[in-house]
């Protein structure tokens, strides 16, 4: 997979006209074969019990800025994002101390900082691996293919970062927390993803709740006194889906006394 991969880096660098934009299809092409080798299905047909995993270069821009990769099912859920830099650019410690990182970082759970030798992995804007698979040096000064390096720690990288989902969120104070750090994208990032599965399905007069609140103001970034609205929203609902359960809970019981009742009169008359 890699020897494969490092190849082709190798091929475009001594072209010598190549930019940034040059190597995005051969990364791309990297993540699609690591997908199939591990039962995902890439833009395509889930396996049973796996998800459809769609690898979008270039995709449309968010109000964090615009990440190079973006990976997700097509539909709704967002794995993550992946943010590339020229092979040339060596110094990734400094390009993660960049505002542009910065901002990536802090609004991105899950990211992936590479300049196609090296892969760093981002969970919530903190450094939790990185791997270098092969010496830039030996492709640009050396112009000759690299070695393969490290290739099982990258392909537990690539691992944490495809199982990654945000987890279910139950509490409206939580809540609140998880989408002030995801207002900058929540136009890409499906909220039903914070959210217990009936209050999101929730609906009065045919219209789900959560969602509408949401769509209605798809195009523009939510203030802090909006996220304190909807969350106030969120907790109305879970309050009344438990009204809701107590009073079916009780109806039989109640339906039966009153038909036993009826019943009573009856035989008395």
């Amino acid at each position: 997979m890699l020897k494969s991969y490092l190849k082709k880096i190798h091929e475009i660098a001594n072209r010598g006209d190549a930019r940034e934009e040059s190597y995005y299809s051969i990364l791309e092409g990297l993540l699609k074969e690591y997908t199939e080798s591990v039962g995902l299905s890439a833009c395509g047909h889930a396996q049973a019990g796996k998800r459809n995993i769609h690898i979008t270069t270039l995709p449309k821009k968010t109000e964090a800025g615009n990440p190079d990769f973006r990976i997700w099912d097509g539909k709704q859920h967002i794995v993550g994002y992946i943010e590339a830099k020229a092979p040339t650019v060596e110094r990734l410690d400094h390009i993660q101390t960049t505002e542009q990182l910065k901002r990536y970082r802090h609004t991105f759970p899950n990211l992936i900082l590479t300049n196609f030798f090296e892969f760093r992995l981002y969970r919530n804007g903190t450094l939790i691996d990185k791997v270098l698979i092969a010496r830039p040096f030996i492709v640009h000064k050396l112009k000759d293919i690299p070695p393969v390096e490290k290739e099982s720690d990258f392909l537990k990288l690539l691992e944490r970062f495809f199982s990654f989902s945000l987890p279910k969120v139950y509490a409206a104070k939580t809540l609140a927390i998880e989408l002030a750090k995801r207002t900058r994208f929540l136009k890409d990032e499906v909220i039903a993803e914070e959210l217990i599965e009936e209050v999101w399905q929730y609906q009065i007069g045919g219209y789900q709740v959560c969602s509408k609140w949401l769509k209605d103001r798809k195009k523009r970034l939510l203030s802090l006194d909006d996220i304190k609205h909807y969350c106030k929203i969120v907790t109305s609902l879970q309050k009344t889906i438990e009204v809701q359960k107590a009073i079916d809970d009780i109806y039989p019981e109640v339906e039966k006394e009153t038909i036993e009742s009826k019943i009573g009169k009856n035989n008395i008359v």
